[in-house]
């Protein structure tokens, strides 16, 4: 129980003008590893260069990050780990991370195992002993672990020199057991490698394609288990994680034991009554040998977010509708009978909720959802300049001023408004050509257009600059985004900002607009230049804004930067 509380109990300190999650999770990134000494010294590591410590009050962080990958951490001793990201070996100690050179430069990626008390090995290729001042070859007998063209992808420990490891060999596993002595390569032992290895009570277990492995220094025997089944690290068990699965080997078979709702990719299970997960962007949860506690908000895969004025943050997504208001989301049973509430989203209040559901716009007035497009259309995007000033784009668009619904763009065939955004002077929609297969004949298709839309004037179409994905204001600037290009309209014409950026989704700030990519990084327009802008999570393609706090959304992931 002490180690449920202690992960539940604070959400992760967040620098200011930095992106952190809002749902208490371990940070954003995904989690590949955990290494725990104690309930409250948990380390886990996972994309970017993650690595992440939880020390009782709350999950840092901030310990380190970048672009490089890094192996599994190993937990050695209180405020001690390790872990290595290829180009050098890094060491935890007397709080703050110490660089420690490796004689193979580019080279030096691997788990970090410890085979004995006081000595820590890299299992690189060639396999390194790791020392505060730098690093040695391990013994001539254990130097097979590792090879020079074969990269070590797990290894354990079951018992002091008793250590396994599983490298590959042209996508095939290669599993070597080294006994203080030598090492030797189990034979048949080559098989499709997909989990985990991990020492239970002196022997291996090793996740391949088929079931799991069994080994002893003689031989391996498989066991039927899931195909993709995980296993996890620690003296209980063995554990597997099958999806939402826990299941425990109970000496004939893997029973499930517990659901944990989720996406997990690996664990620790310290004891029956302590298995701790981790996962998709920075989720952990615990299994007390009964139920399982997830140690943040699951907030499921977000497509679309909006913030009120008032600052209530509203999302839709795998899990329906959802609000956060004062740290705390809700879900009204009403909001999620509409079902299929997976895409466009726009708020103008609590009881003033638009949203796009399987093609038609709906109108949530704080009693009941009702549809407002018409029937045998279809919607693609909706946004709002107030409660009586909202308009919808997809086969046409359309203004609701409050009262009615009006079309102000007729429909056209072969084409598509997909995108709707604007400020007090203009609205803009994206409308989408024609494309070379779908065009009538030998025509090539047609070029994507910017629709104009100002009070009282008939529509003003403009040639886009490309295939643009999104479109956006900023200081009376007409903005758009695509993979390839970042344009603005200045005097008439197209002009490009950056020479790589683009973005597949456009989030207004305070002094100009972040272009997300989809992946850990974005652009970001401050006014004056285009600068990269570095991610803790992947897959953030939607976002929101309130004065100077900006908001990002994706699978699994919100994340605030507060001013």
């Amino acid at each position: 129980m002490a180690l449920l509380l202690l992960l539940l109990a604070a959400a992760p300190a967040c620098p200011k003008q930095q992106f952190c999650s809002i749902t208490g999770s371990a940070g954003t990134a995904h989690l590949f590893s955990v290494s725990s000494r104690a309930p409250d010294d948990v380390w886990a590591s996972g994309q970017l260069g993650t690595v992440v410590h939880f020390n009782g009050p709350q999950w840092d962080v901030g310990p380190r990050g970048g672009r490089d990958r890094v192996s599994n951490v190993l937990a050695i001793g209180p405020d001690e780990a390790w872990t290595s990201d290829g180009k050098q070996a890094l060491h935890w100690v007397d709080g703050a991370w110490h660089a420690v050179p490796l004689p193979t430069a580019g080279h030096g990626w691997g788990p970090v195992i410890s085979p004995r008390p006081g000595v820590v090995w890299l299992l690189s290729s060639p396999p390194l002993e790791l020392k505060g001042e730098g690093a040695v070859p391990v013994p001539e007998s254990a130097r097979a672990l590792g090879a020079e063209e074969q990269g070590v992808l797990d290894a354990d420990v079951c018992g002091p020199n008793d250590v396994w490891a599983m490298r590959s060999n042209h996508g095939t596993l290669v599993l070597a057991h080294w006994d203080g002595n030598k090492t030797v390569t189990l034979p048949r032992a080559e098989r499709a490698h997909v989990g985990h290895l991990a020492c239970v009570g002196g022997t291996a277990w090793v996740g391949v394609g088929d079931g799991v492995l069994r080994c002893t220094a003689k031989a391996c025997e498989v066991i039927e288990a899931p195909r993709t089944a995980q296993l996890l690290k620690g003296p209980a068990g063995p554990y597997l994680i099958d999806e939402s699965r826990l299941m425990k080997w109970d000496g004939k078979r893997f029973a499930t034991v517990g659901e944990v709702p989720g996406e997990w990719y690996a664990g620790l299970a310290r004891s029956d009554a302590d298995v701790l997960l981790v996962g998709r962007a920075g989720a952990t949860a615990r299994f007390d040998g009964k139920t399982a506690t997830l140690g943040a908000e699951r907030v499921g895969r977000i497509r679309s977010i909006s913030v009120a004025p008032d600052g209530e943050v509203w999302t839709s997504g795998g899990l329906g509708i959802r609000a956060l208001r004062d740290g705390k989301w809700s879900a009204n049973e009403a909001w999620q009978k509409l079902g299929g509430l997976e895409g466009a989203l726009w708020v103008a209040g609590h009881d003033d909720v638009w949203a796009e559901s399987r093609g038609r716009a709906w109108h949530w007035d704080g009693r009941a959802w009702k549809p407002i497009s018409p029937e045998r259309t279809y919607v693609r995007d909706l946004w709002g300049r107030g409660p009586k000033d909202v308009w919808l784009a997809g086969e046409a668009v359309w203004h609701w001023n409050g009262a009615k619904l009006e079309e102000v763009v007729a429909a056209r065939p072969q084409w598509r408004y997909t995108r709707v955004r604007g400020d007090a002077a203009a609205v803009y929609v994206i409308a989408e050509g024609p494309r070379p297969e779908e065009a009538d004949g030998p025509s090539t298709g047609k070029p994507d257009e910017i629709v104009v839309l100002k009070n009282g004037k008939a529509p003003e179409r403009l040639t886009a600059a490309g295939r643009p994905d999104d479109l956006l204001v900023v200081n009376g600037e007409l903005w758009t985004s695509q993979d390839r290009g970042l344009h603005r309209w200045v005097d008439g014409k197209w002009q490009t900002e950056g020479k790589l950026a683009g973005g597949r989704a456009l989030v207004k700030t305070a002094k100009g607009f972040i272009a997300l990519t989809g992946a850990f990084y974005a652009w970001e327009w401050d006014g004056q230049a285009v600068r990269q802008l570095d991610l803790p999570a992947d897959n953030l393609l939607t976002g929101a804004s309130l004065g100077e706090t900006v908001w990002l959304a994706g699978p699994g992931a919100v994340l605030r930067r507060d001013p």
